[in-house]
């Protein structure tokens, strides 16, 4: 009875240190800042006594059922565009049209059994999101150390401790109900709405669209009183809920990352085989993070050009020998392991030209008399000359340098650097392709299960996953749904597990997500792969 009260007080007490940590308040403009001071104001909250009560109050409740992330869209639904802002890209993930024809009807037929799925997913959220914010307050050193990573991290994953509560209440009073919820009786324009959605979507959609039917759907429920939206349970939890999800959505937008690579620009031409520079600038990210750089030429991969950290400008850039002249190149760069998970900062630049190296004709075998040349050929006709608006640089050796492929970002949970002694004991090169290790993981468990889907936009991509030069997923066609498949790991070595690109789609590169999970945490990890790299991760069991 105790222990109910003080979740009681809690609860009613974390919205005051919301309210008073508004857009107007000095703290709210700089999130390190803010999370430094809402991390000292709620110092009880992140205990390792408070998260021992918390996990063992709620996440048995976890248990009960599969976690189904698509009826967290149930949360704020008529937030549908703050939502669709705060929380995806514009090349989002997409959804399956039968897991939202599924969710429409159960929403409309069986209110209380969408209740209690959207109960369980909401759940399991908050003690995800909760766990998160409590590891980072965790850290030694903390605010001498804190920078925007793990400031937003925690800003973003905070709102998992009120959450829990909110959620639990909603399940217990929907569990019971949801077991022998009779169907409800529904009006034709409903049942209309939804089957326009059965033939007329295609099989995939984008985020924006699903949440759009979802808001229509809502709209005409509202008008006639009816389906869930006549379900006091879950109309409590969402009114309860929406100025938690209100104020998180307006952060995400505040302070996720941007990039915008400045130079080269329209009007820049690169000449080849020369050394370039890069240069570029981001918000909300920080200086140690990693970018990676792209060459594309007519939209297609044609040069990795490295991994570097934010520093803002790369000098002396080396460019392949044998590129063909051309005016549809551009860079693209893309962040690396973002915080915050729903965004991730991306940047192509206008198309700009690349022209080889014209070789100079000597002196001595230019006698010109009178505008002609000793051969009779016309000097302005002979010898090209180089534009006044290109750049002068210095000429370089043919041979192509090796650029850092390795992002070695600062260790976060279980993620730790790859020493250089690790990485001399790893293949570095499969089927003519560099291997790139990006991170290096420890895990408890010989035996983790991954999921596999896309990352960015679905456009055709098929790819290989490859475990210790094994291929354990062969030719898949990476769409939005979850691929899940398990590993078996080496108990006493290092594992590679690296992504092998088959073609680069519509949109290159290929990026994929990987959830991988042992008995337990999990981690997601971003990988990138073009016709002339693989990236990879190192994977060991916890000895």
């Amino acid at each position: 009875m105790k222990r109910l009260y003080y979740y009681k007080v809690v609860i009613y007490l974390l919205p005051l240190w919301v309210v008073n940590f508004s857009f107007s308040s000095p703290f709210q403009s700089d999130p390190i800042a803010f999370a430094e001071k809402t991390i000292r104001n709620t110092a009880e909250v992140w205990t390792s006594k408070e998260k021992e009560q918390f996990l063992k109050t709620y996440s048995a409740k976890n248990s009960e059922g599969e976690n189904q992330d698509i009826y967290l869209m149930l949360e704020s639904p008529n937030m549908v565009f703050d939502s669709y802002l705060g929380n995806h890209t514009e090349e989002g993930k997409g959804i399956l049209k039968n897991d939202l024809v599924n969710l429409l009807e159960e929403i409309i037929y069986y209110p209380s059994q969408a209740a209690y799925k959207l109960a369980l997913a909401s759940l399991n959220e908050s003690i995800s999101e909760y766990s998160i914010a409590q590891k980072i307050t965790e850290q030694p050193n903390l605010f001498e150390t804190m920078n925007y990573d793990n400031a937003i991290r925690f800003l973003d994953n905070r709102f998992g401790y009120e959450k829990a509560e909110i959620a639990y209440e909603l399940l217990k009073v929907t569990k019971t109900n949801s077991q022998s919820e009779p169907k409800s009786e529904v009006s034709k324009k409903l049942a209309k709405k939804v089957a326009s959605i059965k033939e007329e979507y295609p099989p995939y959609i984008s985020v924006i669209e699903a949440l759009t039917a979802l808001s229509d759907i809502f709209l005409i429920m509202q008008k006639e009183n009816i389906g869930i939206v006549n379900y006091p349970p879950y109309t409590n939890f969402a009114n309860t809920l929406k100025p938690i999800n209100k104020e998180r959505t307006a952060e995400r937008i505040k302070w996720r990352t941007s990039l915008e690579i400045t130079y080269p620009k329209s009007e820049s031409v690169w000449i080849v085989p020369s050394k370039v520079n890069l240069k570029w600038q981001t918000k909300n990210m920080d200086k140690d993070k990693s970018i990676k750089f792209f060459l594309t030429r007519d939209d297609v991969v044609i040069q990795v050009l490295g991994i570097y950290k934010n520093n803002g400008e790369i000098d002396n850039l080396v460019l392949r020998s044998g590129l063909p002249e051309g005016d549809a190149y551009k860079v693209m760069g893309i962040e690396l392991y973002p915080a915050n998970k729903f965004h991730i900062a991306k940047f192509a630049t206008s198309y700009f030209s690349i022209r080889k190296e014209r070789k100079k004709v000597k002196e001595t075998e230019m006698l010109v008399s009178e505008g002609v040349t000793v051969s009779g050929i016309k000097n302005d006709s002979e010898v090209s000359t180089v534009n006044p608006t290109q750049q002068t640089i210095e000429n370089i050796p043919e041979k192509l340098q090796d650029t850092i492929l390795v992002a070695k970002s600062k260790s976060t949970d279980l993620n730790e650097e790859i020493s250089d002694e690790v990485l001399e004991q790893q293949r570095i090169l499969f089927a003519g392709r560099k291997i790139s290790y990006q991170k290096r993981i420890v895990v408890d468990s010989e035996i983790l299960t991954v999921n596999l889907f896309d990352h960015g936009r679905q456009d055709g991509d098929i790819v290989s996953i490859y475990l210790n030069g094994k291929a354990v997923i062969a030719n898949h066609i990476l769409t939005y749904q979850k691929k899940s498949f398990q590993i078996k790991l080496h108990p006493t070595k290092s594992n590679d597990l690296f992504l092998y690109a088959h073609n680069l789609g519509n949109f290159p590169p290929n990026t994929v997500s990987l959830e991988i999970k042992d008995n337990s945490k999990s981690e997601e990890i971003i990988l990138n792969s073009d016709m002339q790299s693989c990236e990879a991760i190192l994977i060991e069991v916890k000895q």
